[in-house]
């Protein structure tokens, strides 16, 4: 995608950014390798992201890294409940946006998901509201 950049946490674009913070730096947002975020989350940021802190996350949570929507929908039975519920949620919104086959790359503490394209050329994030934003890597 070309053109306005979006913060894969709150949603807010670089315009609405730079009006909010007009004495911010030319660029409101900071690229990560996984995702575009803008100054202010990264502040509210309390932790990296799950995938990188292992030890006390779930084998059942670390094993839907990498699986499909689908998978995570249709094949892996996972009980409807926390810590999984809101995995699921995101996994099913990601099935009506007709990308069931993207992969769940990465979960954040706040509730936010990042999946990646078959092609590995875009990643979508899905907020913890459950909107998704799209970005091309």
């Amino acid at each position: 995608m070309s053109g306005m950049r979006y913060c894969g946490i709150c949603g807010r674009s670089e315009l609405e950014l730079s009006k909010l913070f007009p004495g911010a730096p030319d660029s409101v947002l900071i690229e990560l390798e996984y995702v575009t975020i803008c100054y202010e989350c990264r502040e509210k940021a309390k932790s990296d992201p799950v995938h990188d802190i292992t030890e006390d996350i779930p084998p059942e949570i670390r094993a839907m890294v990498g699986r499909s929507a689908d998978e995570i929908c249709l094949a892996l039975n996972l009980p409807y409940e926390a810590p999984y519920q809101s995995i699921i949620d995101h996994a099913s919104r990601m099935q009506n946006e007709k990308m069931s086959s993207w992969s769940l790359f990465l979960i954040w503490r706040n509730g936010a998901t990042i999946w990646r394209s078959p092609d590995g050329l875009s990643k979508a994030i899905v907020s913890r509201d459950g909107s998704v934003i799209i970005e091309d890597t």
